[in-house]
């Protein structure tokens, strides 16, 4: 059963303007397969048991065999139907050429015109007959085809002509899948809607946390920015000497630092708060959900190891998914993650290293498409790491500013023992 690769995606339908407006006609979705090929992917076994497996994996190229008059044809084959492949030549076809591809080589004149041949995937031409159906779907695309022979050779194959109840039966199978695939993509859009619908949710939920933007009359202006504090002068004032000058200066910039380091700690609070909010909505079911899947989910997993990776967990306890797994076997996990405050915590190097990691590449848009759960975790873990980042630069600037307040009123003292208080000199002044 082999199939197109990769995946084709359809030309944009022109807008339509005033002028096509009466003619009530919609325009036909055209695929583009210029760049698409055939590739086996199951193989089913004869009627001697004979072992097709060998076939799957192979692909057949374009140029190759008989089977793309199925896509390229206009209008397309609704079969191909060979009843010798071995002496059997039809038609000289012409490929289509996707953009900016050369064309091959002219014949040789000499040969004259070269009609088109069966592929033997063996390499070796043998008597048989080759009947192939596409996989047509709702949308007029052709995801793939389903294919017999009965190619004479060593492990079987009658070598005769496919009979006309085999060939219904072929058809038959090749609608059936057509079937299960619309179906399959209907789900897939359902489920890409609804991953739509949760993003917007998580994006509102993040959107109220920020600050609220003034409303403004059509035309008018925003209101200016306020003006910036201006710099402590850097030289020394009366009664300064440099090293007190530098001390003051520091204090001035460490307490504008402070400020901007907490006023950004309170919006990666809030806007954490609103994730945090999400989480209680993650329970036993949702985590289920999850551990139910044999093969890890790609983006949902990274979030999961990263939200361990904070929490304090080792690396060979979530190594495998199998262990993953385990560890969200019920939502006590989620108590876990709650109970954690991030202003509090300091997260060593190997976790703040190996969250990074796991973080490293998701993308909103494709995690939710896996779980709404995995993208509440993913949420949190930028959150988490956020509001931890911020807490840090807070407490490093509000120790900085003690050291630097701390030291300035040891100077004043000492100055103020050794020389009577202002009237010391600078030159005069103790060393710190």
């Amino acid at each position: 059963a082999p199939e197109p690769e990769p995946e084709p995606e359809p030309e944009p339908e022109p807008e339509e303007n005033e002028e096509d407006e009466g003619d009530g006609e919609e325009k036909p979705v055209v695929f583009d397969y210029t760049k698409m090929y055939f590739r086996y992917v199951s193989a089913a076994s004869g009627v001697r048991g004979e072992d097709g497996e060998w076939v799957v994996g192979k692909k057949l190229e374009r140029g190759e065999g008989v089977s793309f008059k199925l896509i390229d044809n206009t209008p397309q084959a609704p079969w191909v139907d060979v009843d010798n492949c071995l002496t059997y030549v039809g038609p000289e076809r012409t490929i289509p050429l996707a953009e900016g591809e050369e064309p091959p080589p002219p014949p040789d004149e000499e040969e004259g015109p070269q009609g088109e041949t069966v592929a033997f995937l063996k390499g070796f031409p043998r008597v048989g007959a080759y009947f192939a159906v596409p996989i047509k779907l709702a949308t007029g695309e052709i995801a793939g085809m389903l294919c017999m022979d009965t190619l004479k050779g060593p492990a079987g194959g009658s070598g005769r002509p496919i009979s006309t109840e085999d060939k219904d039966l072929l058809r038959e199978v090749a609608h059936n899948a057509s079937v299960a695939l619309n179906a399959a993509a209907e789900m897939r859009a359902a489920k890409l809607a609804l991953a739509a619908e949760e993003q917007a949710a998580i994006a509102e939920a993040l959107a109220a946390t920020e600050d609220p933007k003034p409303d403004l009359a059509d035309g008018e202006d925003p209101p200016p920015e306020p003006e910036p504090e201006p710099d402590e002068p850097e030289a020394p004032q009366e009664g300064e000497d440099e090293d007190d000058a530098a001390l003051r200066v520091n204090i001035a910039k460490t307490r504008k630092a402070l400020e901007a380091a907490k006023a950004n700690l309170s919006r990666k609070q809030k806007r954490f708060s609103a994730v945090d909010t999400l989480l209680e909505g993650v329970d036993d079911e949702a985590l289920l959900e999850i551990r139910s899947l044999q093969r890890a989910p790609k983006y949902t997993w990274k979030a999961l190891k990263a939200a361990l990776w904070i929490t304090g967990h080792k690396k060979y306890e979530f190594q495998t998914w199998a262990l993953t797994r385990k560890l969200i076997g019920d939502d006590k996990i989620i108590k876990e993650f709650k109970d954690i405050d991030p202003s509090e915590m300091t997260l060593t190097d190997k976790a703040r290293q190996g969250s990074r990691k796991c973080l490293r590449g998701i993308r909103d848009s494709e995690i939710v498409k896996e779980s709404k759960t995995g993208a509440v975790f993913y949420r949190w873990c930028v959150g988490f790491t956020d509001v931890a980042v911020a807490a840090h630069e807070v407490k490093s600037n509000t120790e900085a500013l003690a050291e630097y307040e701390t030291d300035q009123r040891q100077r004043a003292e000492k100055k103020a023992a050794g020389g009577g208080g202002e009237e010391a000199p600078a030159e005069e002044a103790p060393s710190a």
